[in-house]
């Protein structure tokens, strides 16, 4: 009687567990689905890469027409102003909005912003006036600091939720195991349940993997041409100089596109994108030492070759 009395504590006891068990685990197993969605999203670091990367090239336009006036590089920049009040309203929805929530800072920087480029309208519409084009440069100036900041904290805000992300996920998969040992004595289904986590934990951390190399890729490279921008440039120059070898000097070859502007104006920007790709492939099948030279793309039809060893030429 003692021996039943005990083995029915026991069965109640395990019971007991059972429940506890199956009441926690669709608990973590949402929490694991959250963390895998939050790990997924990427486009406030994407937002912010790209909303500094289209007011440079406003900032670069409005700077060239300071040292070079035109009709066709006043033009351009005004589009490129548009393309930034664009982004600026795209700033203000979804999850950037909620970044510059999180922050006063932030969203003064932000109301800065905004206010210092709707008032610029007139000036940009009169660039063709040096006064217009000196005063444009100059709010510009100024308000580059706040947009990079911006665009860095974005990036570093979504790399810092990603391994917050990784971290959760590490404690939810010691729960479910610790879980999985509860209820393995339940049967198959709780152990079908087992595989479904490890797999979603395996996806997540694929997940994780593949957002940490798209974001530095995004950082290094250009968006419509695969390659690499201006700070992999720069970096690639800070080497050189680090490694000067007088006997065999490097070498730069800048390439600006003549007549591009028409094919925007007359056949759409997607065909321009569409030789922009075009002339970057052609760039990489004629660089001397692929392995270790350089084709970038500097900025609107703007290329650079960065030849390591001039006697490879």
């Amino acid at each position: 009687m003692r021996f039943f009395n005990r083995l029915r504590v026991f069965l109640i006891s395990l019971m007991a567990l059972l429940c506890v068990a199956l009441a926690l685990l669709p608990f973590v197993l949402q929490l694991s689905e959250n963390a895998v969605d939050r790990t997924s999203r990427h486009d406030v670091a994407w937002n912010g890469i790209n909303g500094r990367s289209e007011f440079q090239e406003l900032r670069h336009l409005a700077m060239s027409n300071t040292l070079n006036p035109s009709a066709e590089t006043a033009e351009a920049a005004a589009l490129a102003y548009d393309i930034v009040l664009a982004r600026l309203d795209t700033w203000q929805h979804g999850f950037f909005s909620t970044f510059l929530e999180r922050n006063a800072t932030r969203k003064a920087q932000f109301r800065d912003i905004v206010t210092t480029l709707e008032g610029l309208e007139p000036l940009i519409r009169t660039l063709e006036k040096p006064e217009s084009t000196a005063r444009t440069v100059e709010a510009l100036n100024r308000i580059e600091p706040m947009i990079t900041q911006l665009a860095t904290g974005a990036y570093i805000d979504n790399t810092n939720e990603i391994s917050d992300n990784a971290a959760v996920l590490r404690r939810l998969q010691w729960m479910q195991q610790s879980l999985i040992i509860a209820l393995i004595f339940s049967g198959f289904i709780l152990v079908l349940l087992l595989v479904i986590q490890n797999r979603l934990l395996k996806q997540a951390h694929k997940a994780e993997k593949a957002i940490s190399a798209e974001n530095a890729f995004l950082a290094a490279h250009d968006i419509l041409t695969g390659l690499p921008n201006r700070a992999s440039l720069h970096a690639a120059l800070c080497d050189l100089r680090q490694k000067q070898d007088f006997k065999h000097p490097p070498a730069m070859l800048m390439i600006d596109l003549d007549g591009f502007k028409p094919i925007n104006d007359v056949l759409g920007h997607h065909v321009g994108d569409q030789l922009l790709v075009s002339v970057a492939e052609r760039l990489r099948m004629v660089l001397p030492r692929p392995e270790a030279d350089l084709a970038a793309r500097y900025g609107g039809d703007e290329f650079i070759i960065l030849v390591h060893r001039t006697e490879s030429l």
